[in-house]
């Protein structure tokens, strides 16, 4: 199945000429979005990240589709 996913704020990845924040991806049939972490070597506590799949708030192990739309957005927090 192929799936996109768009990786925002600290989880973009530099390249040679640029940052990469989206990216086309191949994976088997039945992967979670914890095994796409896994992938991507993403070893951010699951729950400290904003996950959407569809545009839609998603749980670790929810199982993908192919053709979805995964985002991926890491906790923020500051202020005072």
């Amino acid at each position: 199945m192929i799936v996109t996913v768009r990786l925002h704020a600290n989880l973009r990845r530099p390249s040679s000429d640029s940052t990469v924040d989206q990216m086309t991806l191949e994976l088997n049939d039945g992967a979670t979005l914890t095994s796409l972490l896994e992938l991507l070597e993403i070893r951010i506590d699951p729950e400290a990240l904003l996950m959407l799949v569809n545009r839609r708030r998603a749980d670790p192990e929810q199982t993908l589709r192919d053709q979805d739309d995964i985002r991926l957005f890491p906790a923020i927090s500051g202020g005072c």
